[in-house]
């Protein structure tokens, strides 16, 4: 099976960089791009991010095992996806991504599409939700496993980890099992926690792409 190298420690990566703020830029300049992505896929220009951040709503068609740029509302392979988030997380984004067995469907307060310059391929989408409490995040978690596939002893090993000491199990430095891949693609999940702040933060970041 064609694994993409580093998709776990890239998500790690990526956790780090975001967990105390997702980067968006703001201006006055109106968004540009089409509002939908084509074959019923949501649109990830900047136009296209601000209708999924209004509605709500984001839609990815991966059932073939690959996703075009031009799938996602983006001109060309140089073109860059850009992000898409409520900033509001009592009011998440309902996420369905059609996989070749079944779909993948989360709510995510964040939507990060992973591309390169020059690659016309869609190479993973990186969905962050903040979990309300410790039993909420167990719960995404063990979720995992029966829904995408994750590795369940490694999983409930870690779960009986954090209910003893949640604070040394989970850390900023994150945790990972091995992704999922019984949708066809890999659903990977990150796990991190930030407890010495004005607010305890948990963070999850689930990242999907082809296997």
């Amino acid at each position: 099976m064609r694994r993409r190298i580093g998709r776990t420690a890239k998500a790690g990566a990526v956790a780090v960089a975001l967990f105390s703020s997702f980067g968006c830029q703001v201006s006055s300049v109106p968004a540009e791009g089409p509002l939908d992505g084509r074959g019923g896929n949501s649109s990830f220009s900047p136009a296209g991010a601000e209708k999924i951040a209004s509605t709500r709503k984001a839609h990815l068609d991966w059932s073939s095992g690959h996703l075009l740029k031009s799938d996602v509302g983006l001109a060309s392979a140089d073109d860059s996806a850009s992000w898409a988030s409520t900033h509001d997380r009592k009011h998440p984004i309902a996420v369905t991504i059609k996989a070749p067995h079944g779909s993948v469907a989360l709510r995510a307060d964040d939507i990060a599409v992973e591309d390169y310059q020059g690659d016309p391929e869609i190479r993973s989408v990186t969905l962050r939700l903040h979990p309300r409490d410790n039993a909420a995040l167990v719960a995404e978690l063990r979720a995992g496993i029966t829904l995408y596939g994750l590795d369940g002893s490694a999983v409930e090993s870690w779960i009986s980890s954090f209910g003893h000491d949640p604070q040394s199990t989970c850390t900023r430095l994150g945790w990972s099992p091995r992704p999922g891949t019984s949708t066809g693609l890999d659903v990977g999940y990150t796990i991190q926690c930030d407890w010495d702040g004005p607010e305890q933060i948990r963070l999850v970041l689930i990242d999907v792409g082809p296997s």
